[in-house]
């Protein structure tokens, strides 16, 4: 078997251990708590000892780590392809890290991946809601897709996080100004594509007093007769 594969294994062990561990650790006096401590509370105390006894330890951890690192190196050459392949192997060992699934999007941006990048910062969002990168790692996204409803969302929510970004401040007014632009577009082209004789009311268009051609009813509708008699009129001429 490859080392990877052996690094997953002993990872999945490593997480079955923490699992039967935290299971029998439930009846200890730490998790017996006194009536006024609610349910919720409980669960919470469980979830946060689960998530810490599931992480991976020792020489597990420290691949994932060096494979972040190697990751991140390669993106900061450009070779995005690489970084991707290397982010991804990390999170095989660790799939409980945000940071590896925000690096990913960063990386997916940068090879113009934007539906992957936007997966992978919605992923880093729902491990760590207070992750600001991917929110603004999945506003760039979008903003890149044209979306930016969507990335107006995610740069409000980076400079309500941290008031004091330039950067995101930057990319909020770019993507108010593309919304503004996109919505004026959009109103002029509905515009155009309206009929002109919709926008025409035949009852109060002024017929000058010299005019003895034919004229329409009071009812306003085009009929056979009237056109007979109009291009009898224009040949007249």
């Amino acid at each position: 078997p490859s080392i990877g594969s052996l690094l997953v294994y002993s990872s999945a062990q490593g997480r079955a251990a923490a699992g039967l561990a935290l299971e029998q650790s439930a009846g200890k006096p730490e998790f017996r708590q006194a009536g006024n401590v609610s349910a919720k509370n409980r669960a919470g105390a469980l979830s946060t000892k689960l998530r810490a006894e599931m992480a991976p330890s020792g020489d597990v951890a420290a691949t994932a780590v060096e494979l972040k690192t190697q990751g991140n190196d390669a993106l900061a050459a450009g070779q995005y392809a690489q970084a991707c392949a290397l982010y991804s192997r990390a999170i095989e060992i660790d799939d409980a890290s945000h940071v590896l699934y925000s690096n990913r999007a960063m990386a997916h941006i940068k090879a113009e991946s934007y539906g992957l990048a936007i997966a992978d910062a919605e992923r880093a969002i729902r491990l760590d809601p207070t992750y600001i990168k991917a929110y603004y790692r999945r506003g760039s996204a979008n903003f890149a897709l044209g979306k930016y409803r969507l990335a107006l969302r995610d740069f409000k929510a980076v400079c309500k996080l941290r008031p004091n970004d330039r950067d995101a401040r930057t990319k909020l007014r770019e993507c108010e100004k593309a919304a503004k632009q996109l919505a004026f577009a959009s109103a002029i082209e509905s515009a155009d594509d309206q009929k002109v004789s919709a926008t025409l009311d035949v009852a109060n268009i002024l017929v000058d007093a010299a005019y003895d051609g034919p004229r329409l009813g009071d009812d306003g509708i085009v009929t056979d007769a009237f056109i007979d008699a109009m291009m009898e009129r224009f040949r007249d001429q």
